[in-house]
């Protein structure tokens, strides 16, 4: 009989001391279970915005299903290389919700999961097949043109296996805008 495999995103801030020169290779294990493939920032030099995205692989003979927090920069959060901060809009003015007069952060907006738009919502469940995927993503809404690559990408999360809980933090930035 399968175990049944939950997981939780607890998406916390972890410092990632990096440089823009080095590449981040793909795809990224997350832990023995889970890798982040196709991770890919792409500028819109227009509007000034960037939309990250990426997917979530399953490499268990069983479901994964858990949490994602999206809530404060501390849970979900990312530092481009000029040191700016993104965390997810809860806010009513699309602003980070607790950050509104500070210049110093900006919003992240248009969360994503499988092509359906996560609004305001404070936690997300998902659930990955064995051998699938799910794809994720968000708009960073204000960036400098000037800024050439994501830095730090707030990553920490907990997998359930049976009853045993497992930490893994792992080390997610340093990529490119690609600016169209």
């Amino acid at each position: 009989m399968k175990k049944n495999v939950i997981f939780t995103l607890l998406i916390l801030s972890f410092s990632c001391i990096c440089h823009a020169q080095k590449n981040l290779r793909l795809p990224v294990k997350l832990n023995p279970f889970l890798t982040l493939e196709n991770l890919k920032a792409v500028g819109n030099s227009k509007t000034g915005t960037v939309k990250i995205s990426m997917d979530l692989w399953n490499h268990f003979g069983s479901p994964i299903s858990g949490l994602i927090k999206l809530e404060t920069f501390k849970n979900f959060g990312v530092t481009d290389e000029h040191g700016r901060m993104y965390e997810f809009s809860l806010g009513k003015n699309g602003e980070p919700s607790n950050k509104k007069n500070d210049i110093n952060y900006s919003a992240i907006g248009e969360f994503e999961y499988q092509s359906k738009k996560i609004d305001r919502q404070r936690t997300l469940k998902i659930v990955v097949p064995p051998g699938a995927g799910r794809r994720f993503s968000f708009l960073l809404v204000k960036v400098d043109r000037k800024v050439n690559a994501i830095q730090e990408l707030h990553v920490k999360y907990d997998v359930l296996i049976g009853k045993e809980y497992q930490n893994y933090t792992k080390n997610v930035g340093n990529f490119k805008i690609r600016w169209k």
